[in-house]
């Protein structure tokens, strides 16, 4: 779904249709909880992070790890037959929710069939 705005009734017209949202639906809260749990975890002896509004967050809700990630930017670069991709616009807070999810801040690649 490129613009959501657009769901209406006459996307959901059939009954696979909302079971299909249904689905989405789920799979992106169960992800949300996924991560929670992951950096909650990844927390445990490490100090609070610093949030740019000044709060201290110990354990991160779902809504604190989605903004955090919200506001990053990826920038892809090329040289030859190589293209990486990094993260861009990364805060201290933003880079230790990264690395505790293990999430590379930059990831390179080759094109198949040029190497």
């Amino acid at each position: 779904m490129k613009a959501p705005v657009h769901l209406t009734a006459f996307f959901l017209e059939k009954p696979e249709r909302v079971v299909g949202l249904g689905y989405v639906l789920l799979l992106a809260l169960q992800f949300a909880r996924f991560m929670r749990a992951v950096v909650r975890h990844a927390m445990v002896d490490q100090p609070p992070v610093d949030l740019p509004d000044g709060r201290h967050i110990v354990q991160p809700s779902e809504r604190v790890i989605l903004d955090t990630l919200r506001t990053l930017w990826i920038e892809q670069r090329s040289h030859g037959s190589i293209t990486w991709y990094q993260w861009t616009h990364v805060q201290p807070h933003a880079r230790r929710i990264l690395d505790m999810l293990q999430v590379p801040i930059e990831h390179r690649f080759q094109r198949p069939g040029s190497g």
